[in-house]
């Protein structure tokens, strides 16, 4: 009788193991230093230029570096462009005092008329922030291609 118990309890024990490291598994969430998303998406897609909001908390070699319309300013359609950017984090490291945000960015660019006219998709990009208790500032921006400069493995 005491080795049916012991036998009944074997897999009971076993299913709550197993729950347990599912659970810790799915509910695992990455570091979370600092929330950019809304600043960057406003420098990738604004169309009013660096303003006061933009440069407090972001360098302009960043801003220009990421604003559409200013690395489509030349580009050969149909005036006025509309951007569409959808961002995903990836990850976030602190290094050094500094936050390292890994994020991973599609882009669409169409004209006037709505026709698609430039796509980018799956652009691994990091930020470098620093953060100063409340505040932040996004000091860098290092775009990577798949194959060619890809993300170093200290941020992924």
């Amino acid at each position: 009788m005491h080795n049916k118990k012991r036998f009944f309890l074997i897999p009971i024990i076993s299913i709550i193991i197993v729950f347990i490291l599912m659970y810790n598994h799915m509910s695992y969430s990455h570091n979370k230093y600092v929330d950019i998303n809304d600043l960057v998406n406003k420098s990738y897609t604004s169309s009013q230029g660096y303003d006061s909001y933009i440069s407090k908390h972001m360098s302009k070699e960043v801003y220009n570096s990421s604003n559409g319309y200013i690395t489509y300013k030349n580009f050969e359609c149909k005036k006025p462009i509309k951007i569409s950017l959808k961002l995903t984090e990836i990850n976030q490291h602190k290094i050094n005092r500094k936050i390292f945000v890994y994020m991973k960015y599609d882009l669409d660019l169409i004209d006037a008329e709505g026709k698609s006219v430039s796509r980018s998709r799956n652009i691994p990009v990091v930020f470098t922030v620093l953060k100063n208790n409340n505040d932040f500032y996004i000091e860098n921006k290092q775009e990577y291609e798949e194959g060619i400069n890809q993300v170093p493995n200290i941020y992924k």
